[in-house]
């Protein structure tokens, strides 16, 4: 099959047998690819969108990457964030070379592989904390393509002095057929974005029980139910990102951490539980006093650990793994 008819055809509707409490459903991936392209040198920084913790980095040196977000985002009113600080020294004060440019782009997948850029920051801080909070500090990005997206209003600065970084945050609009997916007509869980806000009894019995249900699974290592608890993501995901939803779950980094010999899940607690809200605080998941409540311990010592975030939605009953 020669290249041209083995693209079309990939791109022509997919239906898709999906395995799901005894019924089917339909996958359509989406035409359009929205991406992250991430930039830096010398800069610790954490990416959000919609208040959704996407990227990370907290070491010296360059970064550069590209990865999707399709499925962190809707149609109108969208949120940039970058929380960014040196990575070179104890101040909040920037090296010569140091930059972080965060580029939001996209691409139609059924006409190209080429990305264009139509918003993002494009930050350029240095010596001087009144330079780092003004509009000097950000270079143009030049829009290509804007029906796929488009910035709206200007980029937005904050300083947090005491604890030594910059917060940055733009608003953009992308394409306004694009997929709405389950998390944007789901109920709004709390009154503020961030932590600690508690959700009712009913709902928080019910999302508690969801912990007990994915924590179960994890410590049977049964791979089946986590990939029923995970069909939501997995689907959603894999309609954003073009793949299966086979395959996306297959990327799960529960399944290598169930793999890991060095690694043990730890006991499920919901006595000191913190709520974090995200996406229009449309989505909800539980941390304890110091990390995620699902964790697993590093050859049994409690002060290593690696955790795992899910986030949940409720669906008015119940509360489903969503992102």
């Amino acid at each position: 099959m020669n290249l041209l008819r083995l693209k079309k055809t990939l791109w022509v509707l997919i239906i898709l047998s999906i395995a799901n409490v005894g019924h089917t459903e339909t996958m359509t991936p989406q035409k359009l690819d929205y991406r992250l392209e991430i930039d830096t040198n010398d800069c610790a920084f954490e990416i959000t969108i919609n208040d959704f913790a996407v990227f990370s980095f907290y070491k010296k040196g360059p970064v550069y990457l590209t990865m999707g977000i399709g499925e962190y985002l809707k149609p109108q009113n969208n949120k940039l964030a970058i929380s960014v600080w040196p990575a070179t020294n104890e101040t909040d004060l920037f090296d010569k070379g140091s930059f972080c440019k965060v580029t939001l782009a996209a691409r139609d997948r059924t006409k190209t592989a080429q990305l264009s850029a139509f918003s993002g920051i494009h930050y350029y801080p240095k010596d001087s904390h009144e330079y780092n909070i003004s509009e000097k500090s950000i270079q143009k990005i030049s829009e290509i393509n804007t029906h796929l997206g488009k910035s709206i209003g200007n980029t937005e600065f904050k300083h947090y002095k005491e604890n030594l970084y910059y917060y940055l945050t733009q608003q953009f609009d992308i394409d306004p057929n694009y997929k709405v997916w389950n998390w944007e007509t789901s109920p709004t869980l709390a009154s503020k974005y961030g932590y600690d806000a508690p959700l009712p009894p009913k709902q928080r019995e019910a999302l508690f029980s969801a912990y007990q249900e994915l924590w179960n699974a994890l410590n049977k290592k049964d791979v089946k139910k986590l990939e029923l608890l995970f069909h939501e993501q997995s689907l959603e995901c894999a309609e954003a990102s073009g793949t299966a939803p086979e395959r996306y779950f297959k990327t799960n980094v529960l399944l290598d951490i169930l793999k890991d010999p060095e690694l043990s899940l730890a006991p499920l607690s919901f006595k000191n539980v913190r709520y974090y809200y995200s996406l229009d605080k449309k989505l909800v998941n539980l941390l304890d006093s110091k990390t995620s409540l699902i964790h697993f311990y590093r050859n049994n010592k409690k002060d290593h650990y690696v955790s795992f975030y899910p986030s949940y939605r409720y669906d008015g009953k119940k509360f489903v793994i969503s992102r």
